[in-house]
């Protein structure tokens, strides 16, 4: 027949079809039904939407079996909406072939159900909006002509466990700790720190932040897994002071030589560090002196010349492997430890 010129089965490739009405069409050799020349086919979709519900009806020119490939081929966006429900149903079709041969081909049906996740939605988008919003009003930094070095060196300064925000009173802790007496603390540490290396060639400063910098993890007064917490004041201001007083060191840090910033999460501040992070990358979004990487893993690594330096908080991982019967097994093992006990804490 002339309409079947050309025409070949949506799934197994083959030629050999049949004409089963008009526009329908059989394989005889996988036996599936289909519709019209797959080159024309269209995707036929109707979707109804009331009250951040969705129910897709499509027909498609593949077999659809499951879930995953239905999600799949109607592009379904799982970021925004959610399964509520669905269904499965496969039955037998009998046929017959040319020659009058009874036989069987399996049919399947796949419907799904979809909900809007209508508050991680909204929060994304409130999210995407303020980080736009900050950027344009990000300060602009001006470029800082460094010295120029033929093989000059990285100097990092660590600050892990600050516990910015913590409140201890020295009656009966033995000292006496808040926003204040940190701030306080940090900055002269800094300022000491960076006055030893006035006359040392230093082409970059590596800062990592994060590793515990903040005491509590949120509103609640409490570490990632629910540790309740001594917080000096509003967890809103503390968060804010501890922006205020990144910034500051940070900028110092500029003056010396251009400032790469890994944030690292710790186990008391995971979730408060990452919002922090993304609160110092709009700041420097217009700063030529100043690199974030807030990047949500929780390992990061840094490679500065033949050097290459690992970060994470230590608190995910299993220090069984460290003990000192252990060691002389595996001496990779210790070269990681060594590498934790420089560049973080637990």
């Amino acid at each position: 027949m002339d309409e079947r010129k050309g025409i070949r089965c949506p799934d197994c490739k083959s030629s050999n079809v049949h004409g089963r009405g008009k526009g329908k069409y059989q394989c005889q050799d996988c036996k599936p039904y289909f519709r019209d020349h797959p080159s024309k086919i269209k995707l036929e979709e109707t979707i109804t939407e009331e009250n951040d519900r969705r129910e897709i009806t499509t027909v498609l020119p593949v077999r659809i079996t499951t879930l995953d490939e239905l999600i799949s081929q109607c592009e379904i966006d799982t970021e925004i909406w959610e399964i509520e429900r669905w269904i499965c149903n496969k039955w037998e079709m009998g046929y017959a072939d040319a020659n009058r041969n009874p036989g069987q081909v399996p049919l399947f049906q796949v419907k799904v159900w979809l909900k809007k996740k209508v508050a991680e939605v909204q929060t994304r988008d409130a999210i995407a909006l303020m980080i736009e919003d900050a950027k344009q009003y990000a300060p602009v930094y001006k470029p800082i002509e460094y010295p120029k070095y033929g093989e000059g060196m990285v100097y990092e300064i660590d600050m892990p466990d600050l516990h910015f925000g913590k409140l201890a009173w020295a009656e009966e802790t033995g000292q006496d700790y808040d926003i204040q007496i940190a701030t306080d603390a940090t900055t002269y540490a800094f300022l000491e720190l960076l006055s030893y290396v006035k006359s040392v060639p230093i082409s970059k400063i590596l800062l990592p932040l994060g590793n515990d910098f903040f005491n509590v993890n949120g509103a609640g007064e409490t570490t990632v897994n629910g540790t309740k917490q001594m917080e000096d004041t509003r967890w809103q201001k503390t968060f804010r002071k501890g922006r205020q007083l990144l910034v500051g060191l940070i900028d110092l840090c500029a003056q010396v030589a251009p400032v790469d910033v890994p944030i690292i999460p710790g186990n008391h501040d995971r979730e408060r560090m990452f919002y922090l992070g993304d609160a110092l990358e709009c700041w420097y979004h217009e700063c030529p002196n100043v690199s974030v990487d807030n990047r949500a893993i929780l390992r990061k690594y840094y490679s500065f010349g033949k050097n290459l330096i690992g970060f994470t908080h230590g608190s995910e991982e299993k220090f069984v492997r460290f003990l000192p019967e252990n060691i002389g097994k595996n001496r990779t093992n210790f070269r990681m430890l060594a590498t934790h006990m420089s560049t973080s804490a637990t």
